[in-house]
Parts: structure tokens; C-alpha cells; sequence
């Protein structure tokens, strides 16, 4: 009734029948098309007509029509049902709407379907291919470095799968569990940059940490999530950066209590209209902006997991120059004190990055180690000193150098002298490491070279203290530091060394092995070859892990042989040689 325009039921009710409510060609369509097949049939349906609205227009209707006859008493009449074309299309649009809606999100599973197994598939493939690999013949370095590649490939595939199974638990529940505890905030962001210290440096990305001294160390959180989140920011800023810097920092933020975490790079950058899609789950940047493979997960994470923690995702970007991504987070300063020694000797590492050499690749570890324990953002060690000059040609962001003293190609002095010479207004502190008495370097070298000395063997705390000292002094003035050689290493301390990292050690054990029998042939030849000099720079090699494995028995046969050799004593020599390589099988034998 109110679709014709009649306010009352009796204008229509009882008054009027179909035909008369047809327009004049309507009508004549009702009576030789609509009126006839509903006689024959019994019902006609949808069939599409006009009626005329009471002022004067038509509307187009559907008119489905059927015959009733009353039971019993043989009275016919007709019903009539009319379905306005327009909510009719409506329906029509709205089901359809649904349809392609549907059919959008079965070819979005499939395509995020194609992704995720995408970025399993090439990691698996790889492992699969080192693993091959590791069946032939490899060198033992060979081997350490197909077992890292293999390592960082496992835990980006886990990372995967972990982030798939969050996406799983937000799908199904719209919240992931969240569990705070103590944690120390400084040694937990460094450690996150160590991690990706060397895909950064692979890429020769610089990575930084600006760690504001004023936020507390010992903070109340989840730690979890909240290395999920760097994690995702992080990696993603790596993965699109391919020059230039990738920086974390954490600063106080507006609010009490508050942290504002940012995550910079110099990447390809995100265009305007794509800064909605990448917080989609599996959003990646269109393939113009990027060539990289990406699940297209983190993002979308990161957005859920910040605003489960009652924070959001802030992002600045232009193409071609980079992005900022940023979130500020409630993080109370944690009930457990940390002494003011211990927080200001953090907030100095956690800004230090150092240049090491060493050419025993044992040392090199040791010396990894040593500096990842005391909290140093971030160590590149290479094996000799033209590595070092390579490196500072690229980047003179160092807070201290370390050089050992007897290295091929170029040694210690040489390589001090070079960049003394080559950067005078380079201000960093280079501290010489040796296994020689410290006479060894004479006072003109420590004052005109070095500003420290530290003998070797060496601990983490005698690490730890030299770099103090040369942080703490007002000035840079190149004086006598030599740090006082720590207590001789034993098994304990090679345990304590790598403390709950049992592959680490397992992998040091099998790189001194290699270099035990390395130098056990480089002491053979010179004997054979009464070379004196070869004699001295192969037990050279061999000094840090006499003492730090305790075995002063094979340093005083060495000292020694030596002076026999050097006293061209041979059948003494030879006693002492042959007593010297009963001890390295012994001590093979020891480590295995």
C-alpha cells in the first residue's frame, strides 16, 4: 500500500483488483502473457511488471502470482505478491558483495597459503642442500660455518612458525596471553642487536643501540612479547635496508613510567597507500618498492601485540630515504635494585663497539665471548691487521681497537702505526694484546701506539676493566695501561666461559682441536727444519690455551725446546720434541 502512495487500507483493500492497479501496457502484458500462463499453470513467479503509483509514476516490481481454491466450496481466487525491483537489486547486490567477499578471502588464503610456504620452503631447501654439504669432506672451519648458516636458518624458520601461530591464536581469539616478570631491559636489548649483528654486517648495514642512561636497568614486563616486537621491527628494518644504518633506541617516553622504543633505518622507504596494507595480516609492499621475500606476518603482529600491551604502531616513512617505526610502552622499573657501578659500567658497553684482530681464529672466540659477556653492543673481529685498515676505510664508528701484536701480513705495531698515521684525528683508544712479557713493548711503542696493554691470557673482568679505565680517563693521552694479568684460566673458568651455551663450547672445543693439530704440524716442520723462528710463532700460537687449559707441563717442555733448538742442541731437541707431541695427543685425547 504505502509502495503506490495510499495512506489508507480501504483505498485499496476490496476495491481494486491487479489489472486495475497496471499501467495501460502493463495491463496488456498481464492479460495476454501473465494472466494466461497463471490459468494454465496455477502460478507464475517473479514475473517483472510496472504498477502505478498514485500520483501518476510507475514502479517496477516483481509479481509472483498463484491460483487458491477453497476447499469445499469451490471458490477460486488469486494471490498476488509484489516485491519491489530495487530492494529486490539491493538483495541481489548485497549477496553478491558477499560472494565476491567470500571469494576475495579464499584467493587471499591461497596467496597467503603461497607465502608462508614460499618462506619455509627456500630455508628448508637450504638446509637440506647444507646438510648435504656437511656429508663430504669439509674442512673443520668449513664445517662451522655451514653449522652457523644452518643455525641462523633454523631460528628464522622458528621465528616463522612462531609468528604464524600467533596470527592462528589472534584469528581464533582476538588476544595473545601475556606474562610480565624482572628483567634487565639494558643486557636484553643488546643482546637482541647481537643477534642481528651479523646479517647486518653481511649487508655492511651498521647497527646501533641508544640506550638513554636514565631509564632503569631492572624493569617489570614481558619480556617475551616485547623481543617479539624489536624482533619484528628490527628484522624488517634489516631485510629493506641494503646501505646505510639500522638504529634501536630506547628513550623515556610521556608518560610515568613509560619507554619509547624506535626502530630507525635508510631503507627503500613505503609509499602513503601502503602503509594501511602492511599492518594487514600478510601485507607486503608492492613488488616495484621491493624484491624481497617476506610471510607479510610481523607487521600485523606487532600492531596486534602493541595494542594488547594498550599501545600502537607509529610510522614515519618516504620513499627513498627510510622509516621510523615506534611505540611507547608502560614498563615499570622492576622491585630488584642494580648497583649505580654496575648500571653506568652497562650504559658505557652498551655504546662500545670494537675492532679486534687476532689470527688464531680460538682467540677470535674467546675474544667474542669475553666481549658479548660484559655487554659491548657489537664486535667485529677480523684476522690481521689489513682486515683492520679495510674496515676502518669503510667505517671509523669504533669506541676502542684491539690488536694483537704477532699477526701475518701486517702485525700489531704496523697496524697502530698505519692508523696513527692514516687517521691522526681518529680519538680511539688502541690497546695491544700479547703473549709476551710486557717488556716485550717497549715504552716509546706504548706511548707513541697503544693505550693500553693487555697480556694475554685475559679475562672478561680484565676486559672489562680496561675498557673502564679508557672510558674513564678525561683524556685520550697515550700512557702506560697495562691491566694486570688475570688469575691462569682453568677447565672452571672455560665452563663458566660458556655457561649455559653448551653448542658454543662444543663448537670452541672443535676449532682448538684444529688448531692444536695445526700448530702440533707447524712445531714438527721447524724442528725438522731447525727453524727457530717458525718454532717461536708456532708455540706463540699456542700460549692462550696452555694457560687456559691449565698445562704447564707442555709450556715448560715447549721453553725448553726452544732453547735447545736455539742452542742447536738437537738430540736434546729431539728428546723434548718427542716428549712435547706425547703431550698434544694426551691432551687431544683430554679434550675429546
Amino acid at each position: 500500500m504505502q509502495l503506490l502512495g495510499y495512506q489508507r487500507k480501504d483505498q485499496l483493500l476490496g476495491q481494486m483488483s491487479i489489472k486495475e492497479l497496471l499501467p495501460v501496457k502493463a495491463r496488456a502484458f498481464f492479460e495476454i502473457s501473465h494472466w494466461p500462463a497463471l490459468k494454465l499453470n496455477g502460478s507464475v513467479r517473479e514475473m517483472a511488471l510496472r504498477l502505478a503509483h498514485e500520483n501518476g509514476t510507475e514502479i517496477p516490481v516483481l509479481i509472483s502470482s498463484a491460483r487458491i481454491e477453497e476447499s469445499g466450496e469451490g471458490e477460486i481466487y488469486y494471490q498476488h505478491l509484489v516485491y519491489p525491483i530495487k530492494r529486490r537489486y539491493a538483495y541481489e547486490q548485497n549477496l553478491l558483495s558477499a560472494k565476491k567477499k567470500a571469494e576475495q578471502k579464499l584467493a587471499d588464503r591461497d596467496r597467503q597459503l603461497s607465502s608462508v610456504v614460499h618462506e619455509l620452503r627456500s630455508p628448508l631447501h637450504g638446509l637440506m642442500n647444507l646438510v648435504e654439504l656437511l656429508r663430504q669432506d669439509q674442512s673443520e672451519a668449513d664445517r662451522k660455518k655451514l653449522m652457523d648458516v644452518m643455525t641462523s636458518t633454523g631460528r628464522h624458520m622458528t621465528h616463522l612458525v612462531d609468528s604464524l601461530l600467533d596470527w592462528s591464536r589472534l584469528e581464533a581469539s582476538g588476544n595473545l596471553e601475556l606474562r610480565a616478570t624482572d628483567f634487565d631491559l639494558g643486557k636484553n636489548l643488546n643482546d637482541l642487536i647481537t643477534l642481528f649483528d651479523i646479517q647486518a654486517l653481511s649487508k655492511g648495514i651498521k647497527l646501533a643501540l641508544n640506550y638513554d642512561a636514565a631509564l632503569p636497568l631492572m624493569v617489570h614486563s614481558d619480556q617475551n612479547r616485547l623481543n617479539q616486537l624489536l624482533h619484528n621491527l628490527l628484522s624488517n628494518a634489516i631485510k629493506y635496508t641494503d646501505s646505510g644504518s639500522v638504529t634501536l633506541a630506547a628513550i623515556p617516553g610521556g608518560m610515568p613510567q613509560s619507554i619509547l622504543f624506535t626502530v630507525t633505518d635508510t631503507g627503500c622507504g613505503i609509499a602513503p597507500e601502503d602503509l594501511a596494507r602492511i599492518l594487514q595480516p600478510f601485507g607486503q609492499l608492492n613488488n616495484q618498492q621491493s624484491e624481497v621475500s617476506s610471510s607479510g606476518l610481523g607487521l600485523s603482529i606487532t600492531q596486534s601485540l602493541l595494542k594488547a600491551l594498550g599501545s600502537e604502531l607509529n610510522i614515519e616513512s618516504k620513499i627513498g630515504v627510510g622509516s621510523k617505526f615506534s611505540f611507547e610502552l608502560l614498563v615499570p622499573p622492576s622491585a630488584r635494585s642494580v648497583p649505580k657501578q654496575e648500571k653506568d659500567s652497562f650504559t658505557m658497553l652498551a655504546k662500545t663497539r670494537v675492532l679486534a684482530a687476532d689470527d688464531v681464529a680460538v682467540n677470535r672466540l674467546i675474544l667474542k665471548h669475553h666481549l658479548k659477556k660484559i655487554g659491548a653492543r657489537q664486535a667485529l673481529i677480523v684476522a690481521d691487521g689489513l682486515l683492520v685498515i679495510e674496515a676502518l676505510q669503510k667505517d671509523t664508528d669504533f669506541q676502542l681497537i684491539l690488536l694483537d701484536i704477532e699477526m701475518p701480513r701486517l702485525n700489531g705495531f704496523a697496524t697502530a702505526r698505519r692508523i696513527r698515521k692514516e687517521w691522526p684525528d681518529l680519538n680511539v683508544p688502541i690497546a695491544a694484546l700479547t703473549a709476551h712479557a710486557n717488556e716485550a713493548i717497549t715504552e716509546e711503542d706504548k706511548f707513541s701506539l697503544f693505550d693500553a696493554v693487555l697480556p694475554k691470557p685475559f679475562d672478561a673482568n680484565s676486559l672489562r676493566k680496561l675498557l673502564m679505565d679508557l672510558d674513564s680517563a678525561e683524556s685520550l693521552a697515550r700512557t702506560d695501561k697495562v691491566v694486570a694479568m688475570s688469575s691462569t684460566f682453568s677447565m672452571e673458568q672455560l665452563n663458566e666461559l660458556f655457561d649455559g651455551e653448551p653448542n658454543e663450547k662444543a663448537d670452541f672445543l672443535q676449532i682448538f682441536l684444529t688448531t692444536l693439530a695445526e700448530v702440533d704440524d707447524s712445531l714438527r716442520k721447524a724442528g725438522e727444519t731447525q727453524d727457530l723462528k717458525g718454532y717461536s710463532a708456532a708455540k706463540h700460537k699456542i700460549t692462550s690455551m696452555i694457560h687456559l687449559f691449565m698445562a704447564e707441563e707442555v709450556e715448560e717442555v715447549l721453553v725448553q725446546a726452544k732453547a735447545a733448538l736455539a742452542d742447536e742442541q738437537i738430540d736434546k731437541f729431539n728428546t723434548l720434541e718427542r716428549e712435547r707431541r706425547q703431550l698434544f695427543t694426551a691432551w687431544a685425547e683430554y679434550v675429546r
